[in-house]
């Protein structure tokens, strides 16, 4: 849906206000009953309608227009995982830190204490209540088995039982029977001066099966560079921060990523590119 202006296959806010009736009829809903639809990034595909209920409202969300921004006290990240440098430049600027949690345009939380639950103190609670893919009974089935929800992302945890985040199960990489994220990439590139953004993806091989490959924007001081050296200088990088069979062994130099209108990368059409798919 657009807000101002037109594009073909979408919907007009504008056109739909104006046509919509003055006069409301209310009715009776339950806190279970649908509320809105939102709308999934788009980043494996078109974006899904997702339906949520009055009692999922974020009401204090609507507050928050009246405050400025000298008043936070808290912060919380969602959509994808910050890499280092941004929690570090947004505690540089503001003293504060950012907390990150997990969940989805599907499920809003993934889990927690609802009314009516058993508190248990120190626990997360249990998974939140699904909501369907609107109009699409199919992609609404193949996420659940049971009582799980399948998030179709990839993580480890730690000693500590604190979860990572890899990547999309479809983003990880296979490469010789090793099990590569993109985002671990992704986040070394950045640490190096030449890169302003990435996007890593598999890559076709022969040998290994599929291999890293790094689409990069470089920084303005760096385009006149030597490519293959600066290839070279890159790879060498990754070998060192992450380890030595993750570097990229592919890399192109790129004016810009593919993304969605939310500004998430869309590794999937990289990928189909590499594959023989776009």
């Amino acid at each position: 849906m657009t807000v101002t202006g037109k594009r073909e296959g979408w919907l007009s806010f504008q056109e739909l206000y104006t046509a919509a009736e003055d006069k409301h009829t209310c009715v009776r809903t339950k806190s279970t009953d649908p509320m809105t639809i939102y709308f999934t990034s788009g980043t494996t595909g078109s974006p899904k309608m997702t339906e949520h209920s009055h009692c999922s409202y974020g009401l204090g969300l609507t507050m928050n227009g009246s405050y400025r921004f000298k008043s936070l006290r808290q912060c919380s990240s969602g959509g994808e995982p910050f890499n280092p440098q941004v929690m570090e430049q947004w505690k540089v600027k503001t003293g504060l830190d950012i907390y990150e949690g997990y969940g989805q345009t599907e499920t809003v939380l993934v889990c927690g204490t609802f009314k009516g639950m058993e508190i248990k103190p120190g626990s997360m609670g249990k998974a939140s209540p699904s909501y369907d893919v609107q109009g699409d009974p199919e992609k609404t089935a193949s996420s659940q088995r049971g009582d799980f929800y399948l998030t179709g992302d990839r993580a480890t945890r730690d000693e500590d039982g604190y979860f990572w985040f890899v990547g999309r199960s479809d983003d990880v990489i296979s490469s010789s029977g090793y099990r590569i994220g993109p985002f671990e990439i992704e986040s070394a590139l950045l640490e190096h001066p030449a890169v302003v953004e990435s996007a890593v993806v598999s890559s076709p091989d022969p040998i290994r099966g599929e291999v890293v490959k790094a689409f990069v924007v470089l920084s303005p001081t760096y385009t006149g560079h030597d490519q293959e050296a600066l290839t070279k200088e890159l790879q060498e990088h990754v070998k060192k921060v992450t380890a030595p069979y993750k570097y990229p062994r592919k890399i192109e130099f790129v004016e810009e990523l593919p993304k969605t209108v939310s500004g998430k990368i869309r590794r999937n059409e990289l990928r189909n590119k590499e594959w023989g798919k776009a």
